[in-house]
């Protein structure tokens, strides 16, 4: 079973613990949480998304937060340890708020939701070919869990805490092409993101993509 992300036009709303890709990140009302910069060019990284994580015992959700430098390209944001790209986790609570962005670069305008279509299949990419609720699968993001379909080489990235392989989240396509603009895509230079954490006493969570 591959858990397809569909796009969804309408946002959940921004205070709304769901999948979504732009605006505002989420975290709680009081969090030490501080925007995360560029190690190369030191500005502050564009939020991309946040991606909803049920915890194990079922007792909530933990939200995965993606950043990534806008200068695309120039700040070796495809690696997982060099700095261009973040990507940490949240736990839910009951008073959740949006993170203030330091500047107009670093969210975007344009917000779109993400549901979860269950498709039997035995990987990724054959199951964007059997999901059909639209023309040529132009609205799969992702997909959650299962098994990443790497593009060139399998590129896991390990723990800094544990040292051992981490555990695959998420595979996250640039974005909804229907009408095809720089505001809605997520510049993965053309190709797909690649999301991991550890469950570590440390913890931790990586992002890379490949092309």
């Amino acid at each position: 079973m591959v858990q397809l992300l569909i796009y969804e036009k309408n946002p959940p709303a921004q205070e709304q613990v769901a999948n979504r890709f732009g605006g505002l990140p989420l975290v709680s009302r009081g969090s030490s949480i501080t925007w995360p910069l560029c190690k190369t060019c030191n500005g502050a990284l564009q939020f991309l998304g946040q991606l909803v994580m049920p915890l194990a015992d079922q007792t909530g959700n933990n939200l995965m937060l993606l950043f990534m430098c806008e200068r695309t390209g120039t700040c070796d944001d495809w690696d997982a340890d060099l700095g261009g790209n973040c990507a940490f986790v949240v736990t839910e609570t009951s008073d959740m708020v949006a993170l203030e962005a330091p500047d107009s670069k670093s969210s975007r305008n344009t917000i779109y939701g993400a549901y979860i279509a269950e498709v039997i299949s035995e990987g990724y990419r054959d199951a964007r070919k059997k999901w059909t609720g639209y023309a040529a699968g132009l609205y799969v993001l992702g997909q959650l869990l299962g098994e990443p379909d790497w593009i060139q080489f399998d590129d896991t990235p390990d723990c800094n805490s544990c040292g051992q392989p981490m555990k695959f989240v998420a595979q996250l396509e640039e974005g909804p092409n229907i009408a095809p603009d720089y505001n809605t895509s997520m510049n993965f230079g053309g190709g797909c993101a690649y999301v991991f954490d550890c469950r570590c006493e440390a913890g931790g969570a990586k992002m890379l993509w490949q092309q």
